[in-house]
């Protein structure tokens, strides 16, 4: 077994599963975190793809302590904290942990444009104040703001942040992360580019956190296992995945990938089609065009 770093592996960005009339909805959550389980993989909820923007604090703590009470024992729970008050995103992560979650994840406030000393101030303060160990999360498609690779070293160096995950679309900007944290045994990247898993995993990133994960998980354990023992041709399971990722994401913005997703994963029993505006749920023609290109690319097979 290759030595692994303390956070690893193919960590699943769950969605959070709704019922028609906005509550959580409950049979879901556990149905998605046995699915996520057996398939070998870590769920982290309340990112992105889980609408955390979106969703009342009263409804986020009554999700974390379902999935919290399935996931306890069985598998490291991520949630997100993020919020553009630092005091907030402190007393999010005391109530999370004392429901359960092991590991919190936060992108940058993203309200006023920020230089490197405010972000670097924010995240110290963050990392400080929380009872858990912290991944940063660079998504500028939605904050707008890039944790340059520079901060994220300087980051790094505080006892209580272990890890990024990185969203942003760059092959250089992976390599050169790779290169920068290769000696670092105390701090793990994970890729948040879903077509770019293998690229990642092959240039010595730690874990993977794709958003079709929701649909595949045990694709995507496989992709992970292949890259790490060489034993298996990973590079057939990535061109695989593509075209599974692009009915739920090409040619689509955030906030109808997401929609679309969950409509992948209405048609194979797992959660509703429901989103918290302002997204919407997508329409009839839409879901009929998903489907049947979930159905021309035989998903079940997979999952």
């Amino acid at each position: 077994m290759p030595n692994r770093k303390t956070y690893h592996g193919v960590i699943i960005p769950a969605v959070t599963p709704f019922t028609e009339k906005g509550t959580i909805d409950h049979s879901a959550a556990q149905r998605m975190m046995e699915f996520f389980i057996e398939a070998d993989t870590f769920p982290f909820i309340l990112g992105t793809t889980g609408e955390s923007s979106s969703i009342m604090p009263e409804l986020k703590r009554e999700f974390v302590k379902t999935v919290a009470k399935f996931v306890n024992g069985k598998r490291t729970l991520y949630a997100g904290i993020s919020d553009n008050c630092l005091e907030n995103s402190v007393l999010t992560a005391k109530i999370f942990f004392d429901l359960g979650v092991e590991v919190f994840v936060a992108h940058p406030p993203y309200y006023y444009p920020l230089k490197e000393d405010h972000l670097q101030k924010f995240f110290e303060a963050l990392a400080d104040q929380i009872p858990a160990p912290l991944i940063l999360y660079n998504i500028p498609a939605t904050t707008h703001i890039s944790l340059s690779i520079e901060l994220v070293k300087t980051l790094s160096q505080h006892p209580n942040i272990k890890g990024l995950k990185d969203s942003e679309r760059s092959l250089e900007r992976m390599k050169r992360l790779s290169q920068t944290f290769s000696d670092n045994p105390d701090f793990c990247l994970m890729s948040g580019w879903t077509v770019q898993s293998l690229f990642a995993l092959n240039s010595g990133f730690d874990g993977i956190v794709p958003s079709t994960g929701n649909i595949v998980p045990k694709l995507f354990q496989r992709l992970f296992l292949a890259a790490e023992t060489r034993k298996d041709n990973a590079q057939t399971i990535q061109d695989i995945i593509n075209p599974i990722a692009d009915v739920h994401q090409k040619d689509k913005i955030l906030s109808e990938v997401i929609p679309a997703l969950k409509v992948m994963m209405n048609e194979k029993g797992l959660c509703s089609p429901h989103v918290m505006p302002p997204l919407t749920v997508s329409s009839q023609a839409e879901m009929k065009k998903i489907k049947d290109a979930m159905n021309s690319l035989h998903i079940e097979q997979y999952i």
